[in-house]
């Protein structure tokens, strides 16, 4: 499993206690999984990504990209590698356009299956494959979805949710094989707004109100030093927030 998070504000909040602080931050989960970082900082017209094949625990670089760190839009994930070996090319987020993305489970495709999808891909998008998860064909199998039905990719967060809800539904048909059962919380972002699903994995969010207004926020597991204000995401569900601070939550499954 990884661990990932996301925060969508209304002005560049502080959020070093969720990324590096004291138990519970990202940086103290990477214990566990320390197979790799990755952040992604938002701007209009800018998605920033930096990532490492590294434990965030051990990195003085991900204490540089988190200590003091203000963010008005940011996601951030720590990898434990089940698909895929550790490096850069695997390590999440992924990014293409305006879009980043990452993922917390595992989809098991079998060589055949992958190959198969693979093969769905308009060119374009399967020439930008560089690594061998099933977290990076999953994005470029939403991205694909969203070309299909929108002709183009940069279009708003309310309209890629309905492509991440279409591929969510067909992955979750996947046959389980292996140690590892099928985990789908999929978290595509761009700087004006996230959506996620959950199955089999845990996730949380949080509503609040900080310096610059309202904010949304969602992670694995609640972090930070406000862990009771943190609600659990219902299985099966798609979380989109397209506007700081304000969630809606549907059942697709």
């Amino acid at each position: 499993m990884c661990r990932l998070f996301a925060f969508l504000g209304s002005g560049p909040e502080r959020l070093d206690q969720y990324l590096c602080g004291p138990e519970p931050s990202l940086r103290a989960l990477a214990s566990e999984h320390g197979d790799g970082w990755g952040i992604a900082r938002f701007a209009p017209g800018h998605t920033d990504v930096v990532k490492r094949a590294t434990n965030a625990g051990d990195d003085p670089e991900f204490l540089k990209a988190t200590e003091g760190a203000r963010a008005t839009a940011l996601l951030a994930h720590i990898r434990w590698a089940s698909v895929g070996s550790v490096n850069e090319e695997n390590t999440h987020p992924f990014r293409h356009g305006p879009w980043a993305f990452s993922h917390n489970g595992t989809v098991p495709f079998t060589a055949e299956e992958r190959h198969r999808r693979l093969a769905f891909l308009p060119p374009e998008l399967r020439a930008r494959i560089r690594g061998t998860t099933d977290s990076e064909l999953v994005f470029h199998l939403i991205l694909a979805d969203l070309l299909a039905r929108e002709g183009k990719i940069d279009v708003p967060v309310q309209v890629a949710a309905a492509s991440v809800a279409a591929v969510f539904k067909d992955l979750s048909k996947t046959p389980e094989h292996g140690d590892e059962p099928l985990g789908m919380n999929f978290l595509l972002m761009r700087e004006n707004g996230f959506c996620i699903t959950r199955f089999r994995r845990e996730l949380s969010v949080y509503q609040g109100v900080g310096d610059f207004g309202p904010y949304a926020m969602v992670a694995s597991e609640p972090l930070g030093d406000d862990e009771d204000a943190w609600w659990e995401v219902p299985e099966g569900s798609l979380l989109t927030v397209s506007t700081p601070g304000r969630v809606t939550v549907d059942r697709i499954l």
